[in-house]
């Protein structure tokens, strides 16, 4: 109760401050353009192109700062241009900190093309700040790793030079940041600058480059041009982002922004120059904001105070057209994430196996969606697979022959809205955990488990209620070519029986699961069928020709799950030994590492494969090469990758069944030890394709 009242609290002041926000206020963030000049030719930026100007003077800023309207502000960040071109730096620097009472922190971006110029501002910096107890902050520019950041920044050799800084400050103990402005440039390399900095402990942040005036960037092609692949490989990276528990909560908030703005909603969160900010140019002239703010007037002006807090409203009005789809990082609360947080909570209590009679009773006030004649498809949709993108086509395309509208639970609906869009769908995608679910169950004439294994996941809420809302109103319940397991949990064994003894219809895709279905409910019907993947990999297959190229090992290698994982990298060395015996086996000259799944839910299998590569392969082996595909994955590129192969080695199930569905030659590597693949296999009479690793290996 206490901490619902203080979230309330919260939620009202932050409203209040928005409401407020256009009344006029002194600043207490400056956004300090030192200089114009720059030695970078960034792919973003155009200031390098500003025409040369006599820029301020230290007594002209000391005269500035001692003006009423810098009486309050609190936090500085030193740019440019590129600051560390300044000679007088030291001397801007004690001016700020003599000239501003109340400065709390100073922090600085530096490019790092030249490392001595860069290193005399950060020593400087560093130790003015450490003397007055004053925070320190440092950014180092870096857009990549090796050519790609020398692209985005248009000086080569900036990467060697900017690992030198990063030397340099390591050696002296001064803490740091590294800054990734993402351009279509640069956006190949954003996983390669993620992980390097992981490994490293580098902290890192991520930012989608911006059209800024002060910048008169207005005309760069690489800022936010992304074809549709690339703004979903975006989703994905601040999607994984945003819930990663490693990164701190005020950049996983900004992540968030980047993701709703990318997904095409509003910016949700707020920031520092909506009230508290002004900016600063090396000329001296004033703006409210450091994004789209027009020049109000200059410093000098002993007017400043008057106009700069006078021309507050009609400024906010003319920057509040852009706030809305801006991504720049500047970050504050708003009571609009404040009330994201609390809905979301209270959906999360609702929607639960612990609240299915509250959900029961709410599906008696929910009226008919604008629909006719439709089926409610459940599962695992949000996550999916390449796999699970097959089985989708085959349930839709199944039910859409019949007649039905289809509407599909998504626990992730942006994944699934790419789902649809790669096969050609027409479906309606609603948010699993929402109140939806429950309404459309409700009005359902048939809720599915499409697919997928009946298994040890917290989603299986999902199927059991919309199962159980279905019942009730006595629609039918069809579970369509699952399997079921692995099952370890009891929690989880119960739901799953519940989920069966609700459903009207049932087919299974293996005899294992028919055998364990049988065991627990003899009076019920059960149909042992095909994976349902199968027709729709059999139908694509059809429109695609490829030959095998007869000297490549296509792998399509996955993080062994925590469930499997104990003795791990002894099955990693054994696992890297047996591709390399294959490939001199078969006289194979490449090996590509493929991916099934690119969703850090579920292991992003690129992120593997990276990590595969590196700790076992060099580029060139000897007598064949070692390459990761990061490009992704769909189910017509997977059926173009195992066709164009000499041989296939899976790990996935639907690896495994793509490459069996096709007739190519494949082996299997069962990481489960006896669990689906091994049913599948000798449902099939394949138990030969199964890679045998030495038994001493755990796996």
């Amino acid at each position: 109760m206490v901490s619902t009242l203080k979230q309330v609290y919260r939620i009202v002041k932050l409203w209040l401050r928005e409401r407020l926000k256009f009344f006029p206020a002194y600043p207490k963030t400056l956004n300090f353009d030192i200089t114009y000049h720059c030695n970078s030719r960034c792919s973003m930026c155009n200031i390098w192109r500003h025409e040369r100007t006599i820029e301020f003077s230290t007594d002209e800023l000391r005269a500035v700062l001692s003006k009423r309207l810098f009486k309050k502000v609190e936090h500085v960040g030193l740019t440019g241009g590129e600051p560390s071109l300044r000679k007088d730096f030291p001397e801007i620097v004690d001016t700020l900190i003599e000239s501003l009472p109340r400065l709390k922190s100073l922090s600085i971006i530096t490019n790092c093309v030249s490392p001595v110029c860069s290193e005399r501002i950060i020593q400087c910096l560093f130790e003015r700040c450490q003397s007055t107890r004053i925070q320190f902050g440092l950014v180092l520019s870096m857009d990549g790793v090796g050519p790609y950041h020398d692209i985005n920044r248009g000086v080569k050799g900036n990467y060697a030079s900017l690992l030198s800084v990063i030397d340099f400050v390591k050696k002296k103990a001064i803490p740091f940041s590294l800054g990734y402005t993402i351009t279509r440039n640069n956006l190949p390399s954003i996983y390669d600058a993620l992980e390097l900095a992981r490994q490293k402990k580098w902290n890192i942040y991520f930012a989608i480059a911006e059209f800024i005036d002060r910048l008169n960037n207005q005309d760069c092609e690489a800022i936010q041009s992304f074809s549709e692949d690339e703004r979903y490989e975006l989703l994905l990276f601040f999607h994984k982002l945003m819930h990663d528990s490693h990164i701190s909560t005020l950049y996983r908030r900004s992540y968030w922004k980047d993701f709703e703005l990318l997904s095409g909603r509003e910016r949700p969160i707020g920031c520092p120059y909506h009230k508290e900010g002004i900016v600063l140019s090396p000329t001296l002239e004033v703006g409210h904001c450091a994004v789209k703010g027009k020049i109000v007037g200059n410093a000098k002006d002993s007017s400043i105070t008057r106009v700069f807090l006078k021309t507050w409203f009609s400024n906010k009005r003319h920057v509040k057209q852009f706030c809305e789809n801006c991504f720049h990082y500047h970050y504050q609360r708003s009571s609009k994430e404040e009330l994201t947080a609390v809905e979301n909570k209270a959906v999360r209590r609702l929607i639960s196996s612990e609240n299915i009679n509250g959900c029961l009773l709410l599906s008696r006030f929910l009226t008919r969606p604008n629909l006719q004649r439709f089926i409610l498809i459940v599962g695992w949709y949000g996550t999916e697979t390449v796999g699970d993108k097959a089985i989708l086509g085959t349930v839709v395309n199944d039910y859409a022959r019949q007649g039905y509208s289809i509407v599909i639970a998504s626990i992730y609906p942006f994944i699934t809205q790419r789902t649809q869009q790669e096969l050609h769908l027409d479906a309606v995608i609603i948010k699993s955990e929402s109140m939806d679910l429950i309404r459309y169950a409700k009005y359902a004439e048939k809720v599915v488990m499409g697919g997928g294994p009946l298994m040890d996941l917290y989603d299986l809420k999902y199927p059991l209620i919309s199962f159980r809302i279905s019942h009730k109103y006595h629609h039918e319940n069809v579970i369509y070519g699952c399997g079921i397991g692995p099952v370890k949990s009891r929690y989880y064994a119960d739901e799953i029986y519940r989920i069966l003894a609700l459903s009207d219809r049932v087919t299974l895709r293996d005899s294992d699961s028919v055998r364990l279905f049988k065991a627990k409910f003899p009076e019920k019907a059960v149909e042992q069928v095909e994976d349902p993947a199968i027709g729709f990999i059999k139908e694509r297959a059809g429109l695609i020709s490829r030959v095998s190229d007869g000297k490549t090992l296509a792998c399509f290698f996955r993080k062994v799950p925590k469930e499997f994982s104990d003795g791990k990298e002894k099955w990693e060395d054994r696992l890297a030994e047996y591709v390399k015996s294959l490939v001199r086996q078969e006289k194979l000259t490449k090996v590509v590492l493929y991916s099934m799944h690119n969703f850090w839910v579920g292991n992003d299998d690129r992120e593997y494969a990276r990590y595969f590569k590196a700790k076992y392969f060099s580029d060139s082996e000897d007598g064949f090469t070692v390459e990761v595909d990061n490009s992704l994955s769909t189910v017509d590129n997977t059926i173009e990758r195992m066709k164009s192969a000499r041989m296939v080695l899976c790990m996935r199930f639907h690896s495994m069944l793509f490459a069996h569905t096709l007739g190519v030659d494949y082996r299997v590597v069962d990481y489960t030890n006896g669990g689906k693949i091994n049913a599948f296999l000798k449902d099939h009479d394949c138990i030969s394709r199964l890679v045998e690793l030495p038994a001493s290996i755990s796996c």
